[in-house]
């Protein structure tokens, strides 16, 4: 499938910059970017470290349990910063969120045309739902 190849891309980019450095890893724009593969891949733990306190726990529960139940979820997603006064920002992600179930079929598609809020927790960008 063709958004299966490209969250598989995004994620061999996201760990190939991981593992030799590319870009500014901490901007709001990396963050999200690596928010939406962990999430996609029902990683709870990398969900986690990168969602504010106050979504951390709920945002992993959610994603997991998708995962669980129904299948693997794939985003095809833009990211394009709209706003960062350097303590909070928001990114607007626009594209198609898919979940698939265990026979491969879609069971959930959602267009995405939204905004997302960032912000600053002991000094690292922290997705924060808005």
């Amino acid at each position: 499938m063709p958004g299966t190849v490209r969250l598989l891309m995004a994620a061999l980019a996201v760990l190939s910059c991981l593992a030799v450095g590319c870009g500014d890893q901490d901007s709001p724009l990396a963050v999200t970017e690596r928010l939406v593969v962990a999430y996609a891949a029902g990683d709870g733990p990398g969900v986690r470290e990168l969602a504010c306190q106050r979504y951390a726990e709920a945002l992993a529960e959610e994603c997991e349990r998708i995962t669980a139940e129904e299948g693997r979820m794939v985003f095809e997603v833009d990211y394009s910063l709209v706003s960062d006064d350097g303590s909070e920002a928001v990114v607007h992600l626009l594209g198609t969120a898919t979940v698939y179930g265990p026979d491969g079929q879609a069971v959930e598609v959602e267009d995405m045309d939204r905004d997302v809020l960032l912000v600053r927790e002991q000094g690292a960008w922290k997705f924060c739902q808005r």
